[in-house]
Order: C-alpha cells, then structure tokens, then sequence
C-alpha cells in the first residue's frame, strides 16, 4: 500500500483514515476545508467587484452618451474599462456583443462601442 501524507503537517496519514483523506486527522480536515472555502469566496468576491465596477462604467458611459450610440473606445480606456470582464454573450441584429451585469455592448472595426441594457 502507498504511504500518503497530510498536506497540511506531512505527517503520515493513519491506517484508520478514509481512502480519500488528504489529512492526518478531522481537526486538518476542517482547516483544510476552511482554507478552501476562503478560496473561492476570494474567487467570487473579487470576480463580482470586478463585474460591479465594469457594469457601473458601462451604465456612466450610457447616461452620458445615451443607449445603442456609437461611442469612441477611447472614453472607455478614460474609465480604464476592464475588457476581460464579462458575464455572458448576447446577439442584437445579427452581431454578437458582451454582456457585463444588466447592461450589454458591441465592439465595431472603426473602434467604436455600442452599449445596451441587457433585457
């Protein structure tokens, strides 16, 4: 049988723990699982900030210049715009867009956007 060893002290696993554990006891199971759990709500807080901050951009810039006009990317990049953002697709007349929180927008060649609010 392979010996395996704790991940968090690297003591060897007792004989008496479970196939599956990665732990030496229940009290590092539940600080390993502890650590996961902090994890991916660091993953998520920072994920749904990011899409908040990007979403509220996007709902200035429509207020400024108005819903489905073509607007100059360069007023994003004053906002610094996070382009990798996104929480979904969507296809409006045939061209596909980004959707970031309730609001929405299309990237044109000329290096123009189109924001709409996401229905």
């Amino acid at each position: 049988m392979k010996q395996k060893f704790c991940i968090l002290c690297g003591a060897l696993l007792p004989s008496n723990r479970h196939g599956n554990a990665q732990t030496c006891s229940p009290e590092h199971a539940l600080l390993l699982k502890k650590q996961r759990e902090q994890t991916n709500y660091n993953l998520l807080r920072n994920t749904s900030l990011s899409v908040l901050e990007t979403n509220r951009t996007l709902k200035l810039l429509s207020h400024e210049f108005g819903y489905g006009v073509a607007i100059p990317a360069e007023e994003f990049l004053n906002y610094n715009f996070q382009w990798e953002v996104t929480t979904g697709n969507f296809d409006k007349d045939g061209l596909a867009g980004v959707v970031v929180g309730d609001h929405a927008y299309i990237l044109f060649t000329e290096h123009k956007l189109k924001i709409y609010k996401n229905d």
